[in-house]
């Protein structure tokens, strides 16, 4: 590969860097003109890089949570709550015999009936789950970085 090769490769890079970093700033932009972004800057006056952070934050952690619920029923499955009941061998299993008579309203009982009405979790569901929560964290991390990093001067 030839020299003007390599530079058209470059440029190329570049140009694509140069429309996600326009795309993103289009995204930030966006969000700040949200009616609900906008009536909580004008009670709480806050700074453009402030009001990104707890944008940040606040999606971080809802991601987090529907990544959590997303990934609840996986592990309800895994754990031997499943639609034929508890599982022999497995946690459930131990729980169910450590604890004896099942009290009604319980929350192994809670587990019991959800484990018993839910679908066979699928991979994609799982992935997806780690995906929101993943993500969620990311989110939430950048803005706890930024909370704490020190202004330049």
């Amino acid at each position: 590969m030839g020299l003007p090769a390599f530079t058209r490769i470059i440029r190329t890079v570049r140009g694509a860097i140069n429309d996600v970093r326009r795309g993103i700033n289009m995204i930030i932009d966006n969000a700040l003109q949200h009616p609900w972004v906008r009536w909580a800057r004008s009670k709480w006056p806050l700074s453009r890089k402030a009001t990104l952070i707890l944008i940040a934050l606040l999606l971080g952690i809802s991601l987090i949570a529907v990544g959590g619920y997303v990934l609840a029923g996986p592990a309800v499955y895994a754990a031997g709550f499943q639609t034929g009941g508890v599982v022999a061998g497995s946690l459930a299993a131990g729980i169910h015999s450590s604890i004896g008579t099942v009290a009604a309203g319980s929350v192994f009982a809670g587990l019991q009936a959800w484990g018993a009405t839910m679908a066979v979790p699928t991979i994609a569901g799982v992935i997806g789950g780690f995906a929101l929560v993943g993500t969620g964290a990311g989110l939430t991390g950048w803005g706890v970085f930024k909370c704490f990093q020190k202004e330049k001067d």
